[in-house]
């Protein structure tokens, strides 16, 4: 039996609420949602003298609550921004029974609906247990988004088209969207049976983020989709925070205006409704183009004619139009245009005479630009010789040596 300086005069009890990613069990989140920001308000579960059910605990109630962690958000209210290691927590608390519940989402998840009960009942009169702690954890799921499409290859005329099975199409995510997490990156089109359609694919479940659509491979003689930009953002609504709502867009890239827009009010995102569908697209593939390059040639310092001798150098800005971004082998020759004159006098089938001749591995990030090209050539050349260059671009290094050209000029 506890002496009587032993026994407690008041029981309190503490609450804390830490939130966590649904699938991920932790602070980690998914995709470009945040955990942070998400406001939790303390309610009394049951009824009485002073107070009913669903009625929100306040800081001014009798037996004055504390703060334990958090941000205090302002109001009468218990009602706190998560804080430091996902958590909020008060003190304090009398002998009841209280709920935690979300009151404002964070951008990414979705509204929690659930109500996280906290029981703060008395044990006995001991020192050890004068604080009832109750600790409860929310479990916040991710908003995900799902799209499908018909691949289409398309004829040269454009008078007829059919979907194209088996093609891989790949989502990559866009700048601080972190790497997929629940979700296939990858889709392969194939037979839809129900639609009666080939070319069909679909990405499901999609963390709420940013993301860059590709084909990763096109069929023999056709050019890859371009690219399409799929953007998630959330549209917050300053007066009234429940009349906020999230926007997908999809763009191609380059391109300013999206090919598709998709908004969802905030309010409707809750647990219940948790996957936005993103409908249907439609891709095409058109037969390739075929490659272009067109030189502009001048003296260093952009001078058409030379004035010096200081410096030979013959600088070639090389456009090009090509039907697709790699690395390509590119070979420029400076070619004596008298000398092949008179060599193709005696034969028709003689080579140019070629005074210079360069090459290099050059890649393209888009599929028209501009290569610079550097001719190294000595005062007897420049002074003497009527100059034409010819440029001839292959697809590999390798495929210049079996004499595999793409293009010229």
């Amino acid at each position: 039996m506890l002496r009587q300086k032993e026994r407690i005069k008041e029981i309190t009890g503490q609450s804390s609420l830490t939130k966590v990613d649904k699938d991920t069990g932790t602070k980690e989140t998914q995709g470009k949602a945040l955990l942070k920001e998400a406001e939790y308000t303390l309610y009394y579960k049951k009824d009485s003298s002073t107070h009913k059910a669903g009625d929100p605990v306040k800081w001014a109630d009798n037996f004055k609550p504390e703060l334990v962690k958090g941000i205090k958000k302002l109001g009468k209210n218990i009602t706190l921004e998560i804080g430091e290691e996902n958590q909020v927590a008060v003190k304090h608390l009398a002998i009841n029974d209280y709920y935690w519940q979300e009151t404002k989402s964070p951008e990414g998840y979705l509204i929690d609906q659930t109500r996280y009960d906290v029981s703060i009942k008395k044990v006995d009169d001991s020192k050890e247990n004068a604080v009832i702690t109750k600790n409860v954890v929310a479990k916040e799921q991710v908003i995900r988004f799902n799209f499908d499409f018909f691949k289409f290859t398309q004829s040269a005329t454009g008078s007829a088209s059919t979907g194209f099975n088996d093609l891989t199409f790949k989502v990559t995510p866009l700048d601080s969207t972190k790497p997929i997490t629940g979700a296939k990156d990858t889709a392969t089109t194939e037979y839809d049976p129900k639609l009666g359609f080939d070319g069909y694919g679909k990405f499901e479940q999609l963390p709420y983020g940013d993301y860059k659509l590709k084909e990763v491979e096109a069929p023999a003689g056709f050019q890859k989709i371009t690219p399409l930009l799929i953007h998630s953002t959330f549209k917050e609504d300053k007066q009234d925070y429940s009349k906020s709502e999230y926007v997908f867009t999809i763009t191609e890239k380059g391109q300013k205006e999206p090919i598709k827009t998709v908004k969802v009010p905030y309010e409707k995102m809750t647990n219940t409704h948790f996957s936005v569908q993103l409908n249907r697209l439609l891709l095409y593939d058109f037969p390739e183009e075929e490659n272009a390059l067109t030189s502009l040639a001048t003296w260093k310092n952009n001078e058409k004619e030379l004035t010096s001798l200081d410096n030979t150098e013959l600088i070639d800005q090389l456009s090009y139009k090509l039907n697709k971004t790699q690395k390509w082998f590119v070979v420029s020759k400076a070619i004596d245009v008298e000398a092949t004159k008179a060599a193709q006098k005696k034969d028709k089938e003689a080579e140019p005479v070629v005074i210079e001749e360069t090459s290099k591995s050059l890649s393209n990030s888009e599929k028209t630009g501009t290569w610079t090209i550097t001719h190294k050539l000595t005062t007897t050349q420049a002074l003497t010789k009527q100059i034409v260059l010819f440029n001839y671009i292959y697809e590999s290094e390798e495929a210049y040596k079996k004499g595999g050209g793409t293009c010229s000029c």
